[in-house]
């Protein structure tokens, strides 16, 4: 019976991505001997434009993405030049998300030691900026760098490593929680709040699309089975023309935020 209900929603899945009503077909992309897979949100004339409409592609995979290091290839937080504090971009992360007045460390102004930050990925409450939080990148960026950042130039990886466009991009949750995610996809990471995963899936495909980043096939399909398995309303899978044009005015004001040469490695 669950195989049964598996295909039937595998063939509802491309008519909800191409923005039809579901009904059932029979035409499920073939997949076999294709490697990656793009979600394909340039093409489609709709105002909410479906995160589920992907692109099977077939290539090798580039060799240099071997030499990745996170230093060398995305920086440190950095610290804006043109605005008046002193604050890097944890700390702006960590004031913008805390639910408590934040509380500066006593030598240091610049940086936060306390607050009430709530950990969607866990339920978890945090009040130790320096021992129990950590600033996750939502797609990690050696995920990133695999999945198309090696190509990009320096500038724009230190500004995808300090991207503040949007709330979800860049967010506090639990140290032990980040080291339990790694740089993994949804294949071998899914949070363990169940009522935060269909967000979570959400908010990965809009990074995804948003910096154009292919997925593995294995990575897609830990993301059906999430989406299928936690009832995912597959309707709100969906990212809008407002959005994009958003992500696209953050770029271009913020292009020069980022040094151009990536910072020598010791």
């Amino acid at each position: 019976m669950k195989l049964k209900i598996t295909f039937i929603f595998l063939m509802i899945w491309i008519n909800v991505a191409s923005g039809a009503q579901p009904t059932i077909t029979n035409t499920e992309p073939e997949i076999i001997d294709r490697n990656f897979v793009r979600i394909n949100i340039l093409n489609s004339k709709l105002k909410n434009k479906s995160l589920i409409n992907w692109i099977y592609l077939n290539r090798p995979q580039e060799k240099e993405v071997i030499s990745y290091n996170r230093i060398h290839h995305f920086g440190r937080w950095i610290n804006d030049r043109d605005d008046k504090g002193c604050y890097n971009t944890r700390a702006k992360v960590l004031i913008r998300d805390s639910v408590a007045p934040i509380v500066f460390k006593a030598d240091d102004r610049c940086n936060v030691s306390s607050g009430k930050w709530l950990d969607p990925y866990t339920k978890t409450v945090l009040t130790d900026a320096i021992l129990e939080v950590q600033v996750d990148h939502l797609v990690p960026l050696k995920n990133a760098y695999i999945s198309g950042a090696h190509a990009w130039p320096y500038k724009k990886r230190c500004l995808y490593a300090n991207y503040l466009g949007s709330d979800y991009h860049l967010k506090p949750i639990d140290n032990n929680e980040n080291a339990k995610k790694r740089d993994d996809s949804p294949a071998r990471y899914i949070p363990s709040n169940k009522k935060y995963r269909c967000t979570y899936i959400k908010n990965w495909l809009k990074v995804k699309s948003l910096w154009n980043l292919e997925m593995t096939l294995t990575e897609a399909a830990a993301i059906k089975k999430i989406i299928f398995e936690e009832s995912c309303n597959v309707q709100s899978l969906r990212i809008s023309d407002d959005e994009i044009k958003q992500h696209s005015l953050f770029m271009k004001k913020n292009l020069d935020l980022c040094p151009s040469a990536a910072p020598e490695v010791e």
